[in-house]
């Protein structure tokens, strides 16, 4: 079902990508004893809305959490909540772990759980993005919560040069886990 809806509506470019973070979320999970099916159901899914048109998720988002709520958002962050939306009602998930993490997958939040966190660093160190800058990868095997902080900063920098809108929810992330990069190597 995933793969006929992103995969042929858009490519095999978000395909393998999907199945990328399916795999770097599996990797992760395994090493931090999170359940390893919550994990492939959330990283299955994070991208499966990315491309629909801005105007349908910001009206399916407004249904589901208010009309400020989505218009408080970028277009580029939109697809997390329609995910999820997509996730519960389309394919009956209701664990709230895994709605969270489809949630979140793009900015964190503060305090995320481990599975969030699991599934938002798999989907930036997915190996199909090259992205890899200063040894994230490994780290995040190790010190996810330190990756968790270099991801965010890495993103944010990217955001700024690209001259992108900031959700100010990024922001409180990156205050919530810098602390994490202070700690010595």
């Amino acid at each position: 079902m995933v793969e006929e809806r992103i995969g042929t509506r858009n490519g095999s470019h978000r395909f393998h990508h999907t199945m990328g973070v399916v795999a770097t979320a599996e990797q992760l999970a395994i090493a931090h004893g999170v359940d390893v099916e919550k994990a492939k159901i959330a990283a299955l899914l994070h991208d499966v809305s990315k491309h629909d048109a801005f105007d349908a998720q910001r009206k399916l988002i407004a249904q589901h959490y208010g009309e400020s709520f989505a218009r408080s958002w970028p277009n580029q962050l939109l697809h997390g909540f329609t995910a999820a939306i997509y996730a519960k009602e389309t394919c009956g998930i209701d664990d709230p772990d895994i709605l969270a993490a489809i949630e979140n997958h793009s900015v964190g939040r503060p305090g995320m759980s481990l599975l969030e966190k699991i599934v938002f660093a798999a989907d930036f160190l997915e190996p199909g993005r090259g992205k890899d800058p200063a040894g994230i990868r490994e780290l995040a095997l190790v010190q996810l919560d330190r990756a968790i902080a270099k991801i965010i900063r890495f993103s944010l920098d990217h955001v700024r040069k690209m001259g992108y809108e900031i959700a100010p929810l990024s922001l409180e992330t990156q205050a919530f886990y810098d602390p994490y990069l202070e700690d010595a190597e």
